[in-house]
């Protein structure tokens, strides 16, 4: 069957379709560039985004600033951050969310005619922050996405929805001059040719089985920026969040939250009936960070200590009816959903109820500087799908600070690119042949061969097997076998069905199947060489944070299209 495919000019795409990739449209746009999304979604704003509880870590207390800010964010990420973009979010957080009212949202305040913590509805304290930092939304993360929708209407900004990149396309100069797509509606590719691409992919949840995360986060855009030739860092830092839904299947894995968010009164148990959360944190126990939050609950669960049905115990019965009403308030959708799952009194928390961790946020990705530059002339990259910002450990609320911080700085950045440089030398026979070398194992029928779901399924079950909270190097070194396997022996007998192409999901699998592997791979080799166990990186074969490991791992692609890792400095004050 021969795929048709339709041929596209825009000054500037963006690539995926979260708040981060939205703000830098919009920059973009209102600047006067022709630009397009290209989204995986048929929200409007959507990616991890929608996914999101709402908070937003601010300096906006008394006494509070942007120098204090920066040192909490450098010391949970235990000193890998990249300083220059850690002070950019830092020092610019208040003003880039006060900006969001310059994007049809009315933001959640008691008080109209200040500004600051005065004026918020809900700000709490969260863990690791000096100060109370946390905004909490009452529309949770739905009301930015609402928000900047409307704004991407009002600018008639043209959306690809239900499109997924499968190909980032360089001139003979290496400069990037567009991209080649796949709509899932039409049943088509796209051949887009464009000056700038800002890439804003996100994480890579969809990797495990168990994740807070939206489906559609299946880690390819690391794959693709590292195809492009883009360099990747941090690939071994992915977060866990302690307390998720561990039941039922659907919704098996989504965020319940913090043990900060319940009040101090709370406390987590084994299915011992012992309190263990002194064994990983003596001083702050149920309320350390959350990669020793997941850590523990994670270990308790794997060895045997946990409920028959492999979950820890949430129990905060003797909970403060103002604090009760805070969560009903700052969290409706998460508090429905905990009355759905558990009951009314475990909901309301009279009765204790059962969590496990899952997959949260991936701290590692794309190397970028402080002007979302990757490197390669003309791409770009903002949010979870970069590096730098948060080191080896995101503190709770920054992932939006940074955002809204750095979101429209892209859109800046690539408007200022498109508006100067020289237009790239688009081929266009070279895209045609692209596109034929993807589609081309799609067209392929092996006897006995595999679907794309059982592979997709087989890199998942690897990846959460060996690659979870706890890690250890033999189990590593399994994953890395896994996947290679499956990478060289298994995806070449992949096949497709010659059904109608439009709605097809497993040519969309088939499509994303071999850039998990490889992503799944960067995270896997990463995490091997990083011999020391630093914030969200645990190895038990080496427990403790070596000094000497106060460096960044970082992958480049060789002369022969592998994979090169090597290790570099952490980078300074500010980049060029």
């Amino acid at each position: 069957m021969k795929i048709p495919y339709e041929k596209l000019t825009f000054d500037i795409v963006v690539l995926g379709g979260g708040a981060a990739g939205s703000l830098a449209a919009i920059r973009a746009k209102k600047l006067g560039a022709n630009v397009a999304f290209v989204t995986k979604e048929s929200a409007l704003v959507g990616g991890a985004t929608i996914m999101a509880g709402g908070g937003t870590s601010l300096t906006q207390s008394p006494g509070d600033n942007g120098d204090v800010f920066f040192k909490d964010i450098m010391k949970s990420g235990q000193q890998i951050n990249d300083k220059g973009l850690v002070h950019m979010v830092a020092d610019n957080c208040m003003k880039a969310f006060y900006d969001l009212e310059n994007c049809d949202l009315l933001l959640d305040r008691d008080n109209l005619k200040h500004q600051g913590s005065a004026s918020m509805h809900t700000v709490k304290q969260g863990e690791g922050h000096a100060y109370p930092r946390a905004y909490l939304d009452r529309r949770e993360a739905l009301g930015f996405c609402h928000g900047l929708a409307k704004t991407i209407e009002r600018l008639q900004i043209p959306r690809f929805t239900e499109t997924i990149a499968v190909k980032i396309l360089k001139d003979k100069d290496g400069k990037l001059c567009g991209l080649i797509c796949y709509s899932v509606i039409e049943g088509k590719y796209l051949i887009i040719e464009c000056k700038a691409l800002v890439m804003a992919t996100g994480g890579l949840g969809a990797l495990y089985e168990e994740t807070t995360n939206s489906t559609v986060l299946s880690g390819t855009g690391f794959a693709l920026a590292f195809d492009a030739g883009t360099e990747l860092k941090d690939m071994e830092m992915v977060q866990f969040m302690p307390l998720c839904f561990p039941y039922p299947k659907i919704r098996r894995g989504k965020i319940i939250g913090m043990c900060s968010l319940l009040g101090p009164s709370v406390k987590l148990y084994n299915g011992l009936g012992e309190r263990y959360m002194h064994k990983y944190d003596p001083e702050r126990k149920e309320f350390t960070t959350r990669d020793i939050g997941a850590r523990g609950n994670y270990t308790e669960i794997k060895e045997g200590r946990g409920n028959p049905d492999g979950t820890i115990t949430v129990d905060n019965r003797g909970f403060d009816p103002a604090i009760l009403n805070r969560w009903k308030t700052a969290n409706p959708f998460r508090y429905r959903q905990c009355v759905q799952t558990y009951g009314k009194k475990a909901g309301n928390w009279e009765e204790p109820f059962e969590a496990i961790p899952a997959q949260h946020f991936f701290m590692g990705g794309i190397k970028i500087n402080t002007k979302m530059e990757t490197g390669i002339p003309g791409l770009f990259a903002v949010g979870e799908c970069t590096a730098g910002v948060h080191g080896a450990n995101r503190l709770s609320g920054v992932a939006f600070a940074e955002i809204f911080s750095l979101g429209p700085i892209a859109g800046q950045s690539a408007f200022d690119y498109f508006k100067d440089a020289e237009a790239p030398k688009f081929d266009d026979k070279a895209a045609e042949a692209a596109v034929k070398a993807v589609e081309k194992p799609l067209e392929r029928h092996v006897a006995n061969g595999c679907r794309p779901y059982e592979i997709k399924q087989m890199i998942q079950h690897v990846v959460s097997m060996n690659l979870g909270p706890v890690r250890v190097g033999p189990e590593i070194e399994s994953a890395i076998k896994e996947l290679e396997n499956i990478r060289d022996n298994i995806i070449p007998k992949m096949y497709v069905s010659d059904g109608d192409p439009r709605y097809s999901r497993e040519r969309l699998d088939a499509l994303e199947v071999p850039l998990m592997v490889e992503t799944a791979l960067m995270v896997a080799k990463s995490a091997a060489m990083r011999t020391e166990s630093r914030g969200s990186h645990y190895r038990t074969d080496y427990p403790d944070k070596d000094p000497a490991w106060l460096r960044n791992v970082v992958i480049s692609r060789g002369k022969d299209g592998g994979m090169e890792l090597r290790t570099e400095a952490v980078a300074g004050e500010v980049q060029a």
